[in-house]
């Protein structure tokens, strides 16, 4: 707790916010705690990947994995906070890429129709390679922005993930214009590891900051860390 106001990507996990399908979270308390130690959410992410609920959920699993999604949504708007962000979530290995494609886009229309009834921006990004078969790309991205087709749906550029795929911001900001409204800020090695302090890849940083300045970015720029040394010391790397 310190003098300075601080915006936050709210990740939606104990003991902070516990989110599920069922139980809608107190928004109002929660809103007062954040406001007490001078927090206030601008984008808030509801855990996947590695936890039951999917983007693309098999179909015994859709309804709760829709429900989860959801209720971070509504409690974005409760938080009026602009922006939810998600993935495509993976496909299984014995199953076709198409199939599991085809969950996630159905399961992010549902949720772009719900975020466009509520004022809050799906904002998608793109994973690494290692992490998925479905949007792993700029391309794949392009693929399901075009087949969703939602004005709801906009872009997360996470740099990791760019450094991962060997893509540029540049590009991201000519093929995406103003589809493109938050980032997770990280520097990264290609096909090594991402979710680094800038100083410790090999993202060119002053040149990033130009071609934001130059494409008059006006999102937040997020520093999506992962490591216990940044955990266990978070001043020191802030």
């Amino acid at each position: 707790q310190g003098e300075k106001h601080l915006k936050i990507e709210l990740w939606c996990g104990t003991p902070h916010v516990f989110l599920d399908g069922r139980t809608a979270v107190d928004a109002v308390g929660l809103k007062k705690e954040m406001g007490a130690y001078g927090v206030s959410a601008i984008a808030l992410t509801c855990p996947s990947m590695s936890y039951q609920y999917q983007y693309s959920a098999l179909p015994e699993h859709r309804e709760q994995s829709l429900a989860y999604f959801s209720q971070g949504l509504k409690l974005a708007c409760e938080l009026e906070c602009p922006i939810m962000t998600l993935n495509s979530g993976w496909a299984l290995l014995d199953e076709p890429d198409s199939d599991a494609w085809k969950r996630a886009q159905d399961m992010i229309a549902c949720l772009a129709r719900l975020a466009g009834r509520l004022g809050v921006s799906l904002a998608m990004e793109s994973l690494r390679s290692d992490e998925t078969t479905l949007v792993n790309s700029l391309n794949r991205l392009l693929e399901m922005l075009k087949e969703v087709d939602s004005p709801s749906l906009k872009v997360t550029a996470d740099t990791g993930a760019l450094c991962w795929a060997g893509e540029s911001l540049e590009e991201w900001f000519q093929r995406l214009g103003d589809k493109l409204v938050h980032m997770h800020f990280i520097d990264g090695r290609r096909g090594e590891t991402t979710h680094l302090v800038w100083g410790e890849g090999e993202l060119p940083l002053p040149n990033m900051l130009e071609c934001m300045g130059h494409h008059n970015y006006q999102g937040y720029l997020v520093p999506e860390l992962g490591g216990s040394r940044y955990l266990n010391d978070p001043e020191r790397y802030d």
